[in-house]
């Protein structure tokens, strides 16, 4: 087996800057550019595999991220997590997704990073009590970690989110333009920061446009329960000329509820979702969305753990270091003028 001595050997430096460039460490030291690609050209060459294992074993740790979530792996998931797994890569670093089943794994999942002896953890859409717990247990041992997409402000840790309020802002905004006034918001559970961000977002974007908030369109829900709350909200007397949706699933499931109830969009009602996924592009009619970077929230949350493991001067133990990433409304054909019956 080759062996970061012999790649010393055969390029003339010392071990440790061998050991530097292939740990992903050069920026630490001052490296030749010239070196780096002497090292790394012999080490492809001679077919050199880093042990992992070894490396462990004697420092304690290893270069394994922990990313631990609600992992459906729907798009979003999936984008967050290629932009996680990119840098990682760039950085000597492996990301290791678990999934937390909705909080109900989260004493294993805890239990086998420590395990596993994990360098960081990237949390991703977590209830308040989850994150509660996983910081508890793992500030103690000096393990940074980093939030990923809208979640409640903390006094620790990375938070890399996106600016939530300005979506609701530029939604609100859209169909105020096209004379809505009666306008529904369905959130998914509010213990999830981005649900309650959302939720507040809302709330200030219909106060801000002058509009009254009627609660009876305050609608919170499970994700199992979407399109029977939308159906609920459809069959009032008094029904919103527009739904503005937490996501783009809750979205499609209320053009499901107004198909089974006759009604046309946008003609009869508007409906707006969050993220902007590929089959908004793909439904009929075609979904307004807002439009936020998932791969880029991944990367940044690698990005910024990455230079807390390598720092210790940075301090995310006690105090937080945030990261707003901007979004953007995408019009589409869900969204119209208000019916002139309902206005």
């Amino acid at each position: 087996m080759i062996t970061q001595k012999d790649i010393a050997r055969k390029v003339g430096v010392s071990e440790t800057t061998v050991s530097l460039v292939l740990g992903g460490k050069q920026s630490t030291a001052r490296i030749a550019g010239k070196t780096i690609s002497r090292i790394m050209k012999a080490a492809e060459t001679m077919g050199y595999c880093r042990n992992e294992l070894a490396s462990s074993t004697a420092t304690g740790k290893s270069n394994i991220i922990a990313v631990i979530g609600n992992l459906s792996f729907q798009e979003y998931d999936a984008k967050m997590f290629n932009g996680v797994m990119n840098e990682a890569l760039s950085r000597g670093y492996y990301a290791m997704p678990l999934d937390i089943n909705y909080g109900n794994n989260v004493a294993e999942v805890i239990s086998r990073s420590i395990g596993q002896r994990v360098r960081g953890i990237i949390c991703r859409s977590l209830p308040e009590d989850c994150l509660q717990k996983i910081y508890q247990r793992f500030a103690p041992l000096r393990v940074p970690i980093a939030i990923m997409s809208s979640s409640f402000p903390h006094q620790w840790g990375i938070r890399v989110y996106t600016d939530d309020i300005d979506g609701m802002k530029q939604t609100v905004e859209h169909l105020a333009d096209l004379g809505h006034t009666r306008i529904a918001h369905l959130a998914a559970g509010l213990e999830f920061g981005y649900a309650s961000i959302r939720r507040k977002g809302f709330l200030e974007a219909m106060i801000d446009n002058g509009m009254m908030i009627d609660k009876h369109l305050l609608v919170e829900s499970d994700w199992r329960e979407f399109e029977s709350h939308a159906y609920k909200l459809l069959k009032r007397k008094d029904r919103p000329t527009a739904i503005v949706c937490v996501n783009d699933q809750s979205a499609l499931e209320v053009v499901r509820a107004a198909s089974r109830l006759g009604l046309k969009i946008p003609q009869d009602l508007s409906v707006t979702g969050y993220g902007n996924i590929s089959y908004t592009r793909w439904t009929f009619p075609t979904l307004t969305s807002v439009e936020h970077n998932c791969e880029s929230i991944g990367n940044r949350a690698m990005h910024l753990l990455s230079e807390a493991i390598d720092n210790k001067d940075i301090d995310i133990f006690s105090n937080q270091i945030e990261e707003k990433i901007p979004v953007k409304l995408v019009v589409r054909e869900s969204t119209g003028p208000a019916p002139e019956s309902i206005k």
